[in-house]
């Protein structure tokens, strides 16, 4: 029987080999174990076909019911009560048996249980893996009632480009739920106690920033893993133009045809004195330094002008 009861783990009938236990232990002390085992799946089954339980919650009962069932197993006694002497003439003839062949494989009893333990430990392995929890959690029923997750905010240059040390906040956005945290000198903003439920959910993930700084994929959204980490990208917006007015210092008229140029991309103001220039993105900056030149007057450049506050410019050239 017992080896029946291993094979039926082994092949994930969990049910019939729960059904076939409850018949075999009526007079053993066993029984009770087993009762409780058999509660525990059916509130299993319950929950998983009304959709409480999410996928890895899922596997972990059950894997956890299946090694318990495993312990019970282990502990029947041998198949109809044979007694010490009749064990040891069997324990002697397949040891017998097992010198005889001589290449070094184990009787079918012992393939059964070493698959039923493999596949056990692998199925216990593959949930640890998906969960982000340890086999050691996942098979003694220690798993945390909640995780942490670890955003890195940096900028186009990579990871090590931590453009916001100390600076802003971070918020997950899970479903209609919103967690925040602030951003350290190392450039990260850790979540500590996100409750286990979050484990393995995707989340979009936005900057709060007293600069128009955002995450480059607004719309991506990420999944979150115990104990990993997010790598961020994001960009200060709004360094695509400038704007402003030009006038003359002595008579406080506009200035028209005056060129104003970042680099070697340029624009002129019109009859009022107004010019608006557009910054390609081969150029932009968060600080970038202007030009600003009319024939008969003294050429100007201003530097760190932070395109991103959306300030006018206001000038005044002097005539030579």
């Amino acid at each position: 029987m017992k080896k029946k009861l291993q094979q039926l783990i082994a092949e994930g009938t969990t049910k019939q080999a729960i059904q076939l236990l409850l018949s075999n232990t009526e007079k053993l002390d066993e029984h009770k174990e087993v009762l409780l085992q058999s509660s525990r799946y059916e509130t299993y089954e319950k929950n998983k076909d009304i959709g409480v339980l999410s996928f890895d919650e899922a596997n972990i009962r059950l894997a956890k019911i299946n090694n318990a069932l495993l312990n019970i197993i282990e502990k029947l006694p041998d198949e109809e009560n044979v007694s010490k002497t009749q064990n040891e003439a069997k324990l002697s003839t397949i040891n017998k048996q097992t010198t005889n062949m001589g290449n070094g494989k184990k009787t079918s009893i012992w393939k059964i249980v070493g698959a039923a333990l493999v596949a056990t430990i692998t199925v216990l392995a593959s949930i640890a893996e998906f969960s982000g929890y340890s086999v050691k959690d996942v098979l003694f029923g220690n798993e945390p009632d909640s995780f942490s997750v670890t955003v890195l905010v940096h900028g186009k240059k990579g990871k090590d480009d931590k453009v916001l040390k100390n600076q802003g906040k971070v918020f997950l956005d899970i479903g209609g739920d919103r967690k925040e945290e602030a951003i350290n000198a190392q450039g990260e903003a850790t979540f500590k106690e996100l409750p286990k439920g979050y484990a393995n959910q995707m989340s979009l993930i936005s900057i709060d920033h007293p600069q128009p700084y955002f995450p480059v994929h607004r719309d991506k959204e990420y999944k979150l893993t115990s104990n990993k980490v997010i790598y961020l990208e994001v960009a200060l917006q709004g360094l695509n133009k400038i704007k402003g007015r030009i006038i003359d210092a002595t008579t406080e008229n506009n200035l028209d045809s005056v060129r104003v140029s970042i680099e070697n991309v340029a624009t002129y103001t019109n009859e009022f004195g107004w010019f608006e220039l557009e910054i390609p993105i081969n150029i932009q900056a968060k600080f970038v330094s202007v030009n600003f030149f009319k024939e008969g007057y003294t050429m100007e450049d201003l530097d760190s002008i932070a395109p991103h506050t959306k300030q006018q410019i206001e000038i005044a050239l002097k005539k030579k």
